[in-house]
C-alpha cells in the first residue's frame, strides 16, 4: 500500500468521476497500485446498440439454430409470450419491446 499526497488523490478522483460519470465517497488517500495503472474496460456510453424492434421467428425456426437446451429470458404478459435468447442478448444487453401492449426493456 502506498500513501498518495492530497494533490494526487484529488487528481485521480476528479478523472474517474468523469470516467465513469458517477459520484461517490472513495478515499483515494491510498492505492496499492499507481493510478496510471487504472483504465476502463468495455465499450463505451452507447457502444452497444440496444435492439429497438425486435424481430421473432417461429419455433420451428428457431429449433434450427437454438439447442433445446439453451437459455432463454421469457416474458409473458396477457398471454403474449417472447423468448429472448442469452446468446443474442450477450451481444446487445437490451431490447426494447411491447409485450401484451406494454412497453418493456429486457437486459442482460
Amino acid at each position: 500500500m502506498r500513501n498518495i499526497d492530497e494533490a494526487e488523490a484529488e487528481q485521480a478522483r476528479r478523472k474517474y468521476e468523469r470516467l465513469l460519470r458517477a459520484s461517490w465517497a472513495t478515499d483515494f488517500s491510498r492505492s496499492a497500485i499507481s493510478f496510471d495503472e487504472i483504465m476502463t474496460g468495455g465499450p463505451p456510453k452507447d457502444g452497444i446498440p440496444s435492439i429497438d424492434q425486435p424481430l421473432f421467428e417461429s419455433v420451428a425456426d428457431a429449433d434450427e439454430w437454438l439447442d433445446d437446451r439453451e437459455p432463454v429470458q421469457v416474458v409473458d404478459i396477457a398471454g403474449d409470450a417472447r423468448a429472448y435468447p442469452v446468446q443474442v442478448m450477450v451481444w446487445h444487453e437490451l431490447v426494447n419491446d411491447v409485450v401484451g401492449g406494454e412497453p418493456v426493456v429486457i437486459t442482460f
